[in-house]
């Protein structure tokens, strides 16, 4: 259960959402809002001080997300556009007659139509990619680690690679496909590591390290196509 609160300080306004959490934390949000998360018994006095405090990171971090957002208003799926999928740069082009998206060689073939139609065309192509490969390249891993998911899902989270519940059970967004094999493997794996420790401890990150000792850098890859990502 959470509950929300508003403020300002120094011209930023933010908006307070309490929960059982134990630290404070300032989040901006996709949208360029500026969110405090804080535990239930935190004074909005103490709140404040804090937004204040971290002005200049704040105003900062909001000119970053206000030049991300630009660039993908600016972003289109027109012909000649490049794409990646599975971390291969594809063209963009229309096939016309077609009555579906379908992969060939070095391009992405799209129906003719606008680009609302476009975007609703490469979901369906990037779900059709994410649904075929991704639990082949689970089940793979958990032969490998004997790290066993309850099943595999594909769904739409725009914030989140992958996630694994309390039933072991993973999903992965559909946008995943956009990225290398290498920061493909490293969703998996974290995930798979999710199946035994349900928390971010040290012997979760033991564990991811033991299959994956460049994890980090394979996680890094995944900020070269996070702006994508979330376009999608």
């Amino acid at each position: 259960m959470t509950a929300r609160g508003n403020g300002v300080c120094e011209g930023i306004p933010y908006t307070v959402i309490r929960s059982s959490r134990r630290t404070v934390a300032i989040h901006i949000t996709r949208e360029g809002r500026v969110e405090v998360r804080a535990p239930y018994r935190t004074p909005d006095v103490f709140l404040e001080e804090v937004v204040c405090s971290r002005e200049k990171w704040i105003r900062e971090h909001l000119a970053l997300q206000q030049q991300k957002v630009s660039r993908q208003e600016a972003f289109t799926l027109a012909d000649g556009v490049q794409v990646p999928v599975w971390g291969q740069e594809l063209t963009v082009r229309t096939e016309e007659n077609a009555a579906a998206p379908r992969l060939a060689a070095g391009e992405i073939l799209l129906p003719p139509g606008e680009e609302a139609a476009r975007k609703v065309w490469m979901e369906t192509l990037f779900r059709e990619e994410a649904a075929k490969q991704l639990p082949q390249i689970t089940a793979a891993w958990s032969a490998r680690t004997g790290l066993a998911a309850a099943g595999v899902r594909i769904t739409g989270a725009r914030t989140r690679w992958g996630s694994c519940s309390g039933e072991n059970r993973i999903c992965y967004s559909w946008r995943l496909a956009a990225a290398p094999l290498p920061a493909v493997e490293y969703v998996v794996i974290h995930e798979l590591a999710h199946t035994r420790h349900h928390d971010h401890s040290a012997r979760f990150w033991e564990l991811v390290e033991r299959y994956l000792p460049d994890w980090r850098q394979r996680r890094e890859l995944l900020r070269t196509v996070q702006d994508l990502a979330e376009w999608l």
